[in-house]
């Protein structure tokens, strides 16, 4: 039989790149520079920039153009570099993905219009105008029905495949099934990325080409080592890797000590998250703090990290680095 190879527009490990803060409040441009080379460094194949990870809905057009021209000069051309451009309002996201190109990036993440739940001919029309607007620009569809309220169909994914610069999907609606769906009406033509680090080995067994991953910003070499078709090949997981990847990406223990100074969990002030915010606030906890220590620390590894992060300590013990 033969094996169909898949396309990987930018690599198998995208790390969607927490923003790190000065203490007043600013974006730290020079730390996110630095841990932005580290990152490359580390086996990190892409970033993504902007994307709510890095808190973009609390972040200017300003701080968002500055942020991307510092850390494309600090990996030059050792990475893709993808901006989040994605928007409920269809005009800012065109604009947002123009700007995209004009600052070189590689390609664009797209994430589904949030909150206004238009149904699957709206969402369709909706990433038709924007890929058609920057044709240059390769896109990546972001779907996270659990936080933008719809979900965007396989089928509709299929039709979008008639814009040449539509070519890779995030998928993190929680199920490897949106992945065999979208690899049988879609094919080799798109390039399905997990979007959910607890499910990235089930996800790449039916299909998927790699990882957009918030947990690489700690377990880097590790995320790499797992996509490479090669060791997927000659090493079955076994049931205790992916309950330790599980345990990676939801962390459940509390979070490290901070000073009454400190806003919760995110760094910025004034723009933090509940502590129960389902997301990436705990990795943001971990570089922030390691960001803050004197003298700085950038980035964490797993041991600064592991009073609040034991599940690090466990995937280390399984997957040592060779």
């Amino acid at each position: 039989m033969s094996v169909v190879a898949l396309p990987v527009p930018f690599g198998r490990v995208v790390t969607a790149l927490v923003t790190p803060y000065a203490p007043d409040g600013s974006v730290d441009l020079a730390l996110a520079a630095r841990l932005a080379d580290h990152l490359v460094s580390r086996g990190s194949d892409g970033l993504v920039l902007c994307g709510t990870t890095g808190e973009s809905p609390t972040l200017s057009w300003e701080e968002q153009h500055r942020l991307f021209a510092a850390v494309r000069e600090a990996v030059g051309a050792r990475a893709f570099l993808l901006a989040g451009t994605g928007s409920n309002c269809t005009a800012e996201a065109v604009e947002a993905t123009a700007q995209a190109v004009e600052q070189g990036a590689h390609g664009a993440l797209v994430v589904v219009p949030y909150y206004n739940r238009p149904p699957q001919e709206g969402l369709e029309a909706h990433f038709r105008a924007i890929a058609t607007a920057a044709p240059e620009l390769p896109m990546m569809l972001y779907n996270i029905p659990g936080r933008t309220g719809c979900s965007l169909q396989p089928e509709t994914t299929a039709r979008l495949l008639d814009l040449a610069n539509v070519i890779s999907y995030k998928a993190a609606s929680g199920t490897t099934e949106e992945v065999s769906q979208l690899r049988s009406l879609c094919g080799d033509r798109l390039a399905v990325y997990s979007g959910d680090d607890a499910l990235t080995l089930p996800m790449l067994a039916v299909g998927a080409v790699g990882v957009v991953s918030v947990a690489s910003h700690l377990a880097d070499r590790r995320s790499r080592r797992w996509c490479a078709p090669s060791w997927r090949a000659t090493t079955p997981p076994p049931s205790r890797c992916i309950s330790a990847c599980c345990r990676c990406s939801r962390p459940s223990s509390a979070p490290p000590a901070r000073s009454p100074s400190r806003p919760p969990w995110n760094s910025k002030a004034g723009r933090w998250v509940p502590p129960d915010f389902p997301s990436s606030p705990p990795i943001t906890t971990c570089v922030n703090a390691s960001a803050r220590s004197s003298p700085p620390c950038v980035p964490p590894d797993a041991k600064a990290c592991a009073p609040s992060f034991p599940a690090f300590l466990l995937f280390s013990s399984l997957f040592p680095l060779t």
